[in-house]
């Protein structure tokens, strides 16, 4: 039995057969069993069941990959004072004070942040996320051996100067106190001990290793960077933050999606896009109706694909009413200063200047000097970090991947509760939305949320522990609610305005603080929640904080979940004027005409071989037959996703086994439809 943490959310486990288990168990632990993590006091159940279902990621074979030459060392973490918000969730002395619980306090506290939670650094290939028996997070691209071999030619002169060992640079020992030459022993993979899940349960690195070959165990990618980073929408979580937004920035934020939606009823170039069909593409063939697109573009103006059309316009619209607005941003994996972690790792250096500076990221997709909104989902809070690109020779040099890599000297990881063992960022340059951010997050004076997370129990493995963590699991977690509870809180902001007077903008400024104040309650109790599935510890608030949150969550859904989760209009408060809201009537909603540029005239007899051909009733029964049974034809097939591929390949063939040709079949189908006015034409294009 397992389950990762996020298929115990969903109510989700996997079991495998005792026979096939005991076959495999082997390769699935890398060479433990549950007795001999029991004989070290067992472990959470929960992380248990999480970390044995790594086998089940989506992935391929890491090319490659030697495991001889990988280490793993310990996390690089630092330590600094700066302001937050603490939040207590049980009665706690602070500085002698004694605070009850569910109280926000704003304190200069040291702050502990691990840069490389989940994080680590290997010589080739593209930053990635990766999968090994117990082992996963992000892999950076870092030229390690390089630092090591331009540091050492600095000479003994400056290795004494500035206090390093000379003799032993480059020599690096592992989470077990075993040394390694990186140069010498080749070590291309250095992963972090959170990296390594089980790492407790191991004698040493060489016993996994011995473990990982002896059992065929093997490593594994997924999600790697890619290639060209596309443009990416934003969504509601991140706008309906910004509460004092004006209309005509919110017109000028929803410009690009306004304009494709536009294009899309008016413009035959970007109909054709719609269909996946690009002309300046000479390389990609497509489907059968693609192919046809490319010869024959007045097609569009078929009945059956003017409805395509009319829905791809409809989801358009829907998509920018829910927020998802286009923008000019784009999603990157995020990563700790590498050049820091080198210092710290190879010459020893405590708190490591690296090369970013505090507000400081750095980011090969966008130009030195300018200004980046850095965002994470899931966005509860005010959580804009901006922050100022820096792109020079020197960071290009040991910054390989188009990753947006963060300062060790700023709170970024804090403020947007980020883990660098794959999470992605959207990185976003517009200055009109920055301008925005800013001026909510001084107008909140936004600093990050601090709260201490419970560490999950150690028990002994046993069938019925696992079940008992299962069933713990099911009962709470549900992460969903405190989402939706800070919308209707973010719903209830007053919209702050230049024509408000002192006595207006003071009221509603006293308002909106304990709206915030709620939302930043509800964001620790959606953490707890998210880690519910593993530590199975959450919190309850007490009947006045839980009154307080009810005041500004007792109402519906807000308005924009029409859109945005398809919500009735019995599940929705009616429209007011939050952010959100507006945005509804600022996306353009244009009617499709068809008179779009260069779209000509269609003539169906085109699309023939013989415009005059006869037409067998024998030919359109058995089409019918199949169109009416192509789903049962699809259950019966058992080829997985292939299955519809099959079946339309089988209708082809049965049709073509009447005493007719191809171009024959397609004559008569062609000229059956069109006469017709057959509104669906899926199976007809698709065989």
């Amino acid at each position: 039995m397992m389950g990762s943490a996020g298929q115990i959310r969903q109510k989700k486990a996997v079991f495998i057969k005792e026979d096939l288990y005991n076959k495999h168990e082997k390769t699935i632990m890398c060479g433990l069993t549950k007795e001999e993590i029991n004989k070290r006091q067992g472990m959470n159940v929960n992380k248990f069941m999480a970390y044995t279902s790594l086998i089940n990621s989506a992935t391929e074979t890491w090319e490659g990959f030697d495991i001889d030459k990988s280490i793993v060392v310990e996390d690089f973490e630092t330590a600094f004072e700066d302001w937050v918000d603490y939040i207590t969730y049980e009665e706690e002395e602070i500085e002698g004070k004694t605070y009850p619980p569910f109280s926000i306090i704003r304190r200069k506290m040291p702050v502990t942040i691990p840069h490389t939670d989940g994080f680590g650094m290997m010589l080739d290939g593209k930053t990635t996320m990766i999968r090994l028996p117990f082992v996963k997070g992000l892999m950076g691209v870092v030229p390690f051996d390089t630092f090591i071999r331009q540091t050492k030619r600095k000479g003994k002169k400056w290795f004494k100067k500035n206090g390093f060992d000379y003799d032993s640079f480059g020599k690096v020992k592992d989470i077990y106190g075993k040394e390694y030459d990186i140069l010498e022993d080749d070590i291309r993979f250095i992963f972090t001990k959170s990296q390594f899940k089980m790492w407790k349960y191991y004698t040493d690195w060489s016993q996994y290793k011995e473990y990982f070959k002896k059992y065929n165990c093997e490593a594994c990618i997924c999600n790697e960077e890619e290639e060209e980073i596309k443009d990416a929408r934003i969504n509601y979580q991140m706008i309906q933050t910004l509460s004092d937004a004006k209309d005509e920035e919110l017109l000028k934020l929803a410009t690009e999606t306004n304009n494709e939606i536009m294009m899309s009823v008016d413009d035959r170039d970007t109909m054709l896009k719609t269909m996946g069909v690009d002309l300046k593409d000479k390389e990609t063939k497509g489907t059968y109706l693609q192919q046809a697109l490319r010869i024959y573009p007045e097609l569009l103006a078929d009945h059956f694909l003017r409805d395509t059309l009319k829905q791809n316009k409809a989801s358009l619209v829907k998509q920018g009413r829910s927020g998802r607005l286009r923008i000019d941003g784009k999603y990157t994996f995020v990563c700790p200063d590498v050049y820091a972690f080198m210092e710290w790792l190879f010459l020893g250096i405590e708190e490591p200047q690296g090369l970013l500076n505090t507000g400081e990221v750095s980011c090969n997709l966008y130009a030195n000097g300018i200004e980046l909104d850095c965002l994470r989902s899931p966005h509860l809070s005010i959580e804009h970090s901006i922050q100022e690109n820096v792109v020079n020779e020197e960071t290009k040099k040991w910054y390989k991947s188009n990753s947006i890599y963060t300062s060790t000297r700023d709170m970024i990881t804090k403020m947007l509760q980020l883990d660098c063992d794959g999470d992605r960022l959207l990185v976003v340059k517009d200055e009109n939305l920055i301008r925005i951010a800013k001026r909510n997050v001084d107008r909140y004076n936004i600093v990050p949320l601090y709260y201490n997370m419970k560490k999950a129990n150690a028990e002994i493995l046993t069938n019925e522990s696992l079940l008992n963590g299962l069933k713990n699991a099911y009962v709470g977690g549900n992460i969903g609610i405190d989402s939706n509870r800070i919308s209707r809180c973010l719903n209830n902001m007053i919209p702050i305005h230049s024509h408000m007077t002192k006595e207006e903008y003071k009221l509603a400024m006293s308002e909106n603080r304990k709206i915030m104040r709620c939302v930043k309650l509800l964001c620790m109790h959606n953490n707890f929640e998210i880690d519910y599935a593993k530590c199975l510890f959450s919190i309850e608030f007490d009947e006045d904080t839980d009154n307080m949150i009810k005041e500004y969550t007792k109402q519906k859904l807000p308005y924009f979940f029409k859109f945005a989760k398809d919500k009735k209009s019995s599940q929705i408060e009616p429209q007011n004027d939050s952010t959100m809201n507006r945005l509804v009537d600022i996306i353009a909603n244009p009617k499709l005409t068809f008179k779009a540029t260069n779209l000509g005239k269609y003539d169906y007899r085109m699309l023939m071989n013989n415009p005059d051909i006869e037409i067998d009733c024998n030919v359109i029964e058995k089409f019918e037959w199949l169109k009416r049974n192509k789903k049962r034809l699809m259950k019966e097939h058992r080829d997985g996703k292939y299955k519809e591929y099959y079946v339309d390949g089988l209708i082809r063939r049965k049709l073509c086994e009447l005493g007719y040709n191809a171009k024959e079949v397609v004559d008569m189908l062609v000229k059956y439809c069109h006469e017709k006015k057959m509104p669906n034409k899926n199976i007809l294009w698709n065989s």
